[in-house]
């Protein structure tokens, strides 16, 4: 009995001992194949974490930060993001430092291209002074004004746009200030500097000074700012010619400018003992000029300038040929030197009507003998307060005659100016311009007729009344012999 149970205690723990392991073998296989299969998952996971994490840092590495804008090449659009008008912090007269590359208007400029993804790797900007003409064609510029212009070398590409310009005191404008500088650009374009025998050096220096006391004679708190933009060179042989651009200031406010031509021409002194009239003038210039210069020249007058010309007939230069003191307004009229105007002037002619008018006034008063008559002009310049004294050299053989200076007036009114005629000459002070005649009244001394005077169609009566007395006396003698 106790062997059986014994027997059957022990299959039993056997079939225990089979079973526990049966388990125990597919816990072992379960567990490994979840292990399995959780180190796979965490694998999976840690790689792609990985994969994740490294393409991150490639391309914070490799690309800017995203703004989802493309960059895009300068073009007329792009010119459309700078404003039509921009402000700048400087006054007016200091208008020349928005030309340098630095400035701030230049720098505002490329600020807003950049911010607006314009690429400007290739491009530069430049500023230049925008111009227009004046009423009389004139050249002017205008500080407000500016033309921008991106430009490129590498693409031979250029956009161009015009802005409008204010300055920190723009406001501060004076119309009345505006009015004298206007008839300042208005009246004077060109100036010349004159010189005797040898060049300025420093032509720049001198034009300036020459200048300046054009401008003052205006205003003396005008300022002028000049750019001599075209180099000194050589118009003709015997003058040089700079470009000068003027920029007129007062109180720092800009008003007006202009460019113009200035001028370096010689100028001839006539001694006092040279008649004053063209030929002789002439005459002595063309020998000055031989013996000066070195140059054979025609010599004739242009406007109130006198040309020098070669054998050809090409000019050679402008020369500037009056007396000591004085300047020749045109042949037989003069006028001081320091007056600070130009003038011009051409003779009558006895056809014209105004010619016809003046000189019956002057007959009314008794002055047959008309001398001349001059038609006088002002090109450059303003008669000062105390007028403009001109004179009028009508001969010496006139020495002590009476003469008078009849003219015509803007309002169209007589002033007349009666006067003794001295060393062949007569002055008189205007403060206006326009037509002039002088007449001549024959006190006596003289039956010497001028050259000018007209013919008055009066017919001389002595020699046919001469020739029929001697024919009356004849007849009565052959009625007499008869009877």
């Amino acid at each position: 009995m106790k062997t059986k149970f014994n027997l059957k205690t022990l299959l039993v723990l056997a079939i225990l001992l089979i079973t526990m392991c049966l388990f125990n073998t597919n816990m072992v296989q379960a567990t490994d194949v979840k292990a399995d299969k959780t180190k796979t998952t965490t694998d999976t996971t840690k790689n792609t974490v990985a994969t994740t994490t490294d393409n991150t840092v490639k391309t914070t590495e490799t690309q800017p930060k995203a703004d989802n804008k493309t960059k895009v090449q300068p073009s007329n659009d792009t010119l459309k993001l700078i404003p039509d008008t921009m402000t700048v912090s400087i006054k007016e007269i200091e208008f020349q430092k928005l030309l340098s590359n630095d400035s701030e208007l230049k720098k505002s400029i490329m600020k807003i291209l950049t911010n607006n993804n314009v690429d400007m790797t290739n491009y530069q900007i430049e500023l230049h002074n925008n111009f227009d003409a004046n009423d009389n064609g004139i050249p002017t510029y205008d500080i407000h004004k500016f033309e921008i212009v991106i430009s490129s070398d590498t693409y031979m590409k250029n956009y161009n746009k015009v802005i409008t310009v204010k300055y920190s005191n723009t406001d501060k404008y004076n119309e009345n200030d505006g009015k004298t500088i206007k008839e300042l650009c208005d009246n004077w374009y060109w100036t010349d500097y004159e010189i005797n025998e040898k060049w300025e050096d420093d032509m720049e220096k001198a034009a300036i000074n020459e200048i300046n006391n054009c401008v003052h004679t205006y205003d003396k708190d005008i300022q002028c700012v000049f750019d001599f933009s075209i180099p000194t060179g050589n118009l003709y042989p015997l003058m040089r010619e700079c470009g000068v651009s003027l920029y007129y200031f007062k109180n720092d406010v800009f008003y007006g400018g202009a460019f113009t031509s200035y001028y370096q021409i010689h100028k001839i002194i006539i001694p006092e003992e040279i008649e004053d009239n063209n030929e002789a003038y002439i005459s002595y210039a063309k020998d000055w000029i031989k013996n000066n210069l070195n140059y054979d020249v025609t010599i004739s007058n242009y406007s109130n300038m006198f040309v020098a010309t070669d054998v050809n007939g090409d000019t050679l230069g402008f020369f500037n040929i009056y007396k000591a003191n004085i300047i020749q307004v045109c042949d037989g009229v003069t006028i001081s030197d320091n007056a600070g105007v130009t003038l011009s002037a051409e003779t009558i002619k006895n056809d014209n009507s105004i010619y016809a008018e003046m000189k019956n006034k002057l007959v009314e008063k008794g002055y047959k003998n008309i001398f001349n008559a001059y038609e006088i002009k002002l090109a450059d310049g303003k008669i000062g307060k105390d007028g403009l004294t001109i004179t009028f050299n009508i001969g010496t053989e006139n020495n002590g005659k009476q003469a008078i200076v009849l003219h015509k007036k803007h309002n169209g009114n007589y002033e007349e100016f009666v006067k003794t005629v001295q060393n062949g000459k007569i002055s008189i002070t205007v403060t206006e311009l326009s037509p002039f005649m002088i007449a001549i009244k024959d006190n006596g001394t003289s039956n010497k007729k001028l050259d000018n005077e007209p013919k008055t169609g009066v017919v001389d009566y002595t020699i046919f009344a001469s020739a029929v007395a001697i024919i009356s006396l004849g007849g009565i003698a052959i009625l007499k012999f008869k009877k």
